[in-house]
C-alpha cells in the first residue's frame, strides 16, 4: 500500500488533520484498485511502489491515490448508520460545512485528480524503464490509441474550459472515429497504426514527429467544427506524404496510396476518401 499511514495522507491532504486511519484506508485501498484495474496495471504500480522514498513518480503517485481516495471519501465523512437510519456526526465545538463548501471541496479534489493523472502519465511516459512496465498492462494499446496522451496535451490544441483531461476522455471517441474516418483514408492505415505503435513506445522514425504534429491539429480542428480548416490540413499532410515517399515506406505501400495512383491527393467528391460529402 502505496499510503500506510495518516500522517503520509495528511502531509497531501492538510484539510484532513484529525481524520482516523481506519476511516480513509479503504478509499484509499480503492483508489490504488482503481489505478491498477483502469490505468496502469499491476506491473507498472509495483514498479512505482518499489521506488525509493521521495522518488518523484512515487510521490506523484500517492498524492494522486490521496485525493482520489479524499474526494471518495468525503460525502461519508460525517455519516454514521445507527440502529434507526442514518445519522449526521454532531460535535458541539464545529459547525457543519455548508453543502456549498463541500461541494467545492469535492471540485478541488477533481480539478487535482485531473491535473496529476495528467502529469503522472506524462512521468511514466517520459521514463522508459517504467513505459516498459505499463505496456504489460493489458489495457494499455486501449489507453494509448489516439494521437493525443494526456489532457493537457489535448488543451495545447483545442480551447478546454474546466478539468483538461476529464474534457479529453468525453471527446476521446470521437477522436478516435475521426482517426478512422478521416486520416485513415488519407494518410493510410498502414502509417495510422505505424505512428500510434511509436506512440506507445515514445521512440519515433524520421519525419514521424511532423506527420504526428499534423494529425494533432486536423483532430483538433475537428473537435473544434472546424472542417474548412481541417479539409486545408489534410490536403497539406497528403501533400507531404506524397512528396517524400521515401521517408514513409508504409504509406508508399499502403493500399491507400495505391488509389490515388501517385497523384496528389485533393479532397473533392469525386476522391475514393472524400469526406464531409454528406
Amino acid at each position: 500500500m502505496l499510503l500506510s499511514t495518516i500522517t503520509e495522507f495528511v502531509r497531501f491532504i492538510h484539510t484532513a488533520e484529525g481524520t482516523d486511519f481506519a476511516a480513509i484506508s479503504q478509499f484509499l485501498t480503492q483508489a490504488e484498485n482503481d489505478l491498477k484495474l483502469n490505468l496502469f496495471g499491476a506491473d507498472l504500480m509495483g514498479t512505482i511502489e518499489a521506488l525509493p522514498l521521495q522518488d518523484p513518480v512515487k510521490e506523484q503517485t500517492k498524492m494522486l491515490v490521496a485525493f482520489m481516495a479524499y474526494r471518495d471519501a468525503i460525502p461519508f465523512a460525517d455519516i454514521v448508520q445507527t440502529p434507526t437510519g442514518f445519522a449526521v456526526v454532531n460535535n458541539n465545538n464545529q459547525a457543519p460545512a455548508s453543502k456549498e463548501r463541500v461541494e467545492r471541496l469535492i471540485a478541488w479534489c477533481e480539478q487535482v485528480i485531473d491535473r496529476a493523472t495528467d502529469q503522472l502519465i506524462s512521468q511514466v511516459y517520459a521514463n522508459q524503464e517504467l513505459l516498459t512496465e505499463w505496456k504489460k498492462y493489458a489495457g494499455f494499446v486501449e489507453v494509448v490509441n489516439c494521437f493525443f496522451l494526456t489532457g493537457a496535451d489535448y488543451a495545447f490544441h483545442v480551447s478546454v474550459h474546466g478539468n483538461k483531461r476529464q474534457r479529453y476522455l468525453q471527446d476521446k471517441g470521437k477522436l478516435i472515429a475521426w482517426q478512422e474516418n478521416v486520416l485513415v483514408p488519407v494518410i493510410s492505415r498502414a502509417l495510422v497504426n505505424q505512428l500510434i505503435e511509436e506512440l506507445r513506445n515514445n521512440a519515433f522514425t524520421a519525419g514521424s514527429g511532423n506527420i504526428i504534429h499534423y494529425c494533432k491539429m486536423i483532430l483538433a480542428r475537428m473537435a473544434e467544427e472546424k472542417k474548412d480548416e481541417a479539409v486545408k490540413l489534410l490536403n497539406a499532410v497528403a501533400n507531404i506524404l506524397d512528396s517524400n515517399l521515401t521517408t514513409y515506406p508504409a504509406y508508399a505501400q499502403s493500399d491507400e496510396y495505391k488509389l490515388k495512383s501517385g497523384t496528389k491527393y485533393e479532397n473533392t467528391a469525386d476522391s475514393p476518401a472524400f469526406f464531409f460529402g454528406i
